[in-house]
């Protein structure tokens, strides 16, 4: 239905320009539909999960730069068939390594960063990342 505001505004009551069609159904068929609706909608719902990704690592001790690791992503559940998992944590000095679908996690390059997990359905096992080395870095005083 189109409305437009016009003299009767003053009144609360908008204008009718066109009005929907209206749409009629057998009372069984209006209840089938919805309830074919709604099956999909809690099978999607129970199909889609998510995990929770691990702790960030501890904090380290006596460097100008000291900060623990940031906390992976959670995995995933997509579809039956389909997980995914999120980046792993970054870095002071950079991102963790990317997500992944269905596979091994990918190990991250960045210094410090963290490996990503892996994703994946049923009893298949998958590795997660590798998380890089860190490094020490030297300023000549001067």
């Amino acid at each position: 239905m189109l409305l437009r505001w016009g003299p009767a505004e003053q009144a609360g009551q908008p204008e009718i320009i066109q009005a929907a069609p209206a749409i009629t159904l057998p009372l069984d068929q209006l209840l089938s539909a919805a309830m074919e609706a709604r099956a999909e909608a809690v099978a999607l719902l129970a199909a889609l999960r998510s995990r929770w990704g691990g702790p960030g690592g501890s904090s380290s001790t006596g460097g100008d730069v000291n900060s623990g690791g940031q906390a992976g992503g959670n995995g995933l559940t997509l579809s039956i068939s389909a997980s995914a998992s999120q980046p792993g944590g970054a870095s002071y000095f950079g991102g963790g390594a990317v997500g992944v679908l269905n596979s091994d996690g990918v190990s991250a390059t960045n210094y410090g960063a963290g490996g990503s997990g892996a994703a994946t359905q049923g009893t298949t096992s998958h590795s997660g990342g590798s998380g890089s080395q860190g490094v020490i870095v030297v300023w000549e005083f001067q």
